[in-house]
């Protein structure tokens, strides 16, 4: 029986760490798509380059020539949710694009050509397939003052890149904990045998050995099954191309838990040395486990209280990382004007931005979003973390995602001249002092920022002052900065009833270049720009040098909100499996006890007392050692998740205590029909 439970624990084990290969492959194959042979990645930044936009396209397309590399651009694709493109760099068209064979078989993926770059940002990630010359390259790039971060795309860098992300060495460390439980109940249930074989002259080195060598039999075993059966599964269902990259990453889990495995039972073995002084002392041979049954006990004890909180977070942070995901998915056709001009000559065209900005309203295309932070800020704003000055059309984008978790999306209102921004899905209006605080901190800006003939209190008297309902964290975006959300359920949101009338052309031209105020559609805000006269050749015309570009704001958005989607089902599963690992050792721990004490609980039981009051001595012990480290533990939690640390903690604690009674009751059972 002994052995089914330590192999039905390895199997479970295992099949854990083969559902997180499968996460660490999907996020591996997303990033370093196996189907082109992507070898490295760089990720460029041309903020202090010489080059504006187009030519840092055209300088990377003729870096890929000169070169060599291979190089396509990684986008997400803003038509699929969930999916991404591949730009080949090589190819200035593709007229069908070519799908891409990757591990996330449910989101097609496809290759594209480099006319899906016309609106988008040319910093970020390339992949590289062909990397015999990519040092010179790298090179070359520096000496123009490109910022060139170089990664390679293996398997295990993209372990150790999200090693270093919070929280993913818990699913590990999850293994190595229930690891630890197990091999403390295989020494155990092999304690009166070990003694026995010390007494019949057996050296003791070799009854570890053949302890030892019996649980890793059993454990390897199991994993071998395990891992032949999910590599045959993902080459059956998701492509035996993807064996190589699965199977090395579910080698790497299981070599690291075999190895702590190892480390875990040669100490408890050491620990529990077998001899022959435990009859003569005539005390049970599970006497010798007492110490790391607890030190086992205690360290899950402690590893589920303090992963139990990001945990909770992730799972919690999954709905709302969807929710993330589908308000940047919102704003895939929206755009923000990218000016690659000096600040007078942007000075010189304000009034024709301020004229496609209003053009773009009165179609009801043009967001305003701009968030001024308290701690920032430097002021006073109450109750409210952040001031966001928004137009309905922001409202408008926003309400299907925070409609998912309020009310149904179908059901959303959409805001009109008959149906008030207060209708908003997620929003409600605000106490009565945001008047007072807005007037007070904002009241000097908005006169700054106000067009000609409008005052602070004429903007202030045509707004609507909301905030978010109870458990909604709103979307807003950072003020000043291209492509940041904050999800926030403690913001002001003042609702403008029009861009225009709230600020004058220079600072509208200000907000677009920062991305606070997007428009709707690439095309069409190419087309404002060329009725406007601000193409680049009539902006050379007129004396200027630079350009105007509009780009998609949510490209980086996007990629971020997938990339915390894999963390978050990271965590999910590493709290299942500490959970696991501390219920088997508190087991574990209670029933050793039981066992130690089985001749003192036995006559008490007989006269008369319950369980609990039999064990209560030794269940109270434990139940003190608890509460003092999940004290320490619970004091060092950030706050927002003290509440479910602590609750964890609890139930750790209730756990410890009725442990004990519970394995009393069964060691009484087997007392009496003398199979203890």
């Amino acid at each position: 029986m002994h052995k089914h439970v330590i192999a039905v624990t390895g199997v479970a084990l295992y099949a854990l760490l083969a559902v997180l290969a499968g996460v660490v492959t999907d996020f591996h194959d997303r990033f370093y798509p196996q189907a082109l042979g992507v070898t490295d990645t760089i990720t460029v930044d041309f903020t202090n380059s010489p080059w504006d936009r187009d030519a840092a396209l055209t300088g990377m397309q003729q870096l890929n020539t000169d070169y060599d590399l291979g190089l396509y651009k990684l986008l997400p694709d803003l038509d699929s949710t969930g999916s991404q493109l591949y730009v080949d760099l090589t190819q200035p068209t593709i007229t069908d694009p070519q799908p891409l064979n990757w591990f996330a078989a449910d989101t097609p993926a496809h290759i594209v050509g480099t006319d899906t770059l016309t609106n988008s940002v040319i910093d970020g990630a390339y992949l590289i397939t062909q990397p015999a010359q990519l040092g010179q390259a790298i090179a070359h790039l520096q000496a123009l003052g490109v910022d060139v971060t170089h990664n390679t795309a293996s398997p295990v860098d993209s372990i150790t890149g999200l090693a270093a992300t919070s929280g993913f060495a818990a699913p590990i460390l999850a293994a190595c904990a229930l690891m630890g439980a197990i091999t403390v109940y295989w020494l155990a249930a092999k304690a009166r045998s070990r003694a026995l074989r010390v007494l019949a002259g057996t050296p003791p080195w070799r009854i570890q050995l053949h302890d030892l060598g019996t649980l890793f039999a059993i454990i390897i075993g199991g994993a071998t099954v395990v891992f032949t059966t999910a590599t045959v599964t993902i080459g059956a269902t998701r492509g035996w191309e993807f064996v190589p990259l699965y199977a090395t990453i579910l080698a790497v889990f299981s070599v690291l838990t075999l190895t702590a495995t190892t480390l875990i039972a040669l100490a408890l073995s050491a620990i529990s040395w077998p001899n022959t002084d435990l009859f003569a002392r005539r005390t049970p041979a599970v006497a010798t486990l007492r110490t790391a049954a607890k030190i086992v006990q205690i360290a899950t004890l402690a590893a589920v209280i303090v992963y139990i909180g990001p945990a909770w977070t992730a799972t919690t942070n999954a709905a709302a990382t969807a929710r993330q995901l589908d308000a940047w998915n919102q704003l895939s056709n929206e755009v923000h004007l990218s000016f690659a001009m000096l600040d007078d000559d942007m000075e010189t065209i304000a009034p024709t931005i301020g004229t496609i900005i209003r053009d773009a309203e009165h179609d009801n295309q043009a967001a305003l979003s701009y968030t001024i932070f308290n701690d920032t800020w430097g002021g006073n704003f109450g109750p409210y973390s952040a001031i966001s000055i928004v137009n309905t059309r922001w409202l408008d984008l926003m309400t299907p995602s925070v409609a998912s978790e309020n009310t149904p999306t179908t059901d959303a209102p959409t805001n009109t001249p008959d149906t008030p921004a207060t209708t908003m899905a997620g929003l409600e209006p605000a106490g009565e002092d945001a008047a007072r605080i807005v007037t007070r901190e904002l009241a000097p800006t908005l006169e700054l920022w106000a067009p000609a003939g409008r005052t602070p209190s004429d903007i202030l008297a045509d707004s609507q002052l909301l905030t978010p309902t109870t458990n909604t964290a709103y979307p807003v975006a950072h003020g000043g900065t291209a492509g940041q959300l904050s999800f926030l359920n403690d913001v002001l949101i003042i609702t403008v009833p029009t861009i225009t009338g709230t600020f004058n052309d220079t600072n509208l031209t200000a907000l677009a270049s920062s991305a606070n105020i997007i428009l709707t559609d690439p095309a069409t805000t190419h087309q404002r720009l060329i009725d406007a006269g601000l193409t680049r050749n009539n902006l050379t015309a007129r004396g200027i040098d630079g350009s105007i570009q509009p780009l998609y704001v949510a490209e980086q958005g996007i990629l971020e909100a997938q990339f915390a989607t894999y963390l978050a089902q990271l965590l999910t599963l590493s709290i299942a499996a500490l959970t696991i690992a501390f219920i088997v050792s508190v087991a574990i721990n209670a029933v050793i006890a039981s066992n130690l004490n089985a001749r003192r609980d036995f006559p008490l039981r007989l006269a008369g007392h319950t369980w609990e009051t039999v064990t209560r001595p030794r269940a109270t012990t434990d139940l003190l050692i608890g509460v003092i480290i999940t004290g320490i533990i619970v004091a060092l939690q950030p706050a927002d998740t003290l509440l479910i640390t602590a609750g964890a903690a609890t139930l750790g604690m209730i756990a410890l205590y009725t442990a004990h009674p519970i394995a009393a009751s069964i060691a009484f059972r087997h007392v009496t029909r003398r199979t203890l």
